[in-house]
C-alpha cells in the first residue's frame, strides 16, 4: 500500500521521526461485534 497524501504530508514536516498513527479494526457480523483476542460476541452495538 503507498504511503497516504496525509502521511506524506507529516514526514515532509518532521522528517524521519517517530510518527504514532492509531487506529482500530472491528469484525461485525449480522449486526454483532465479535472479539478477535477471546471471540467473544456482543450484540450490544
Amino acid at each position: 500500500m503507498p504511503m497516504s497524501d496525509y502521511v506524506a504530508s507529516l514526514r515532509a514536516r518532521i522528517g524521519t521521526d517517530f510518527l504514532l498513527l492509531p487506529g482500530v479494526t472491528a469484525v461485525i457480523r449480522d449486526g454483532r461485534w465479535i472479539d478477535r483476542v477471546t471471540g467473544d460476541v456482543r450484540d450490544d452495538l
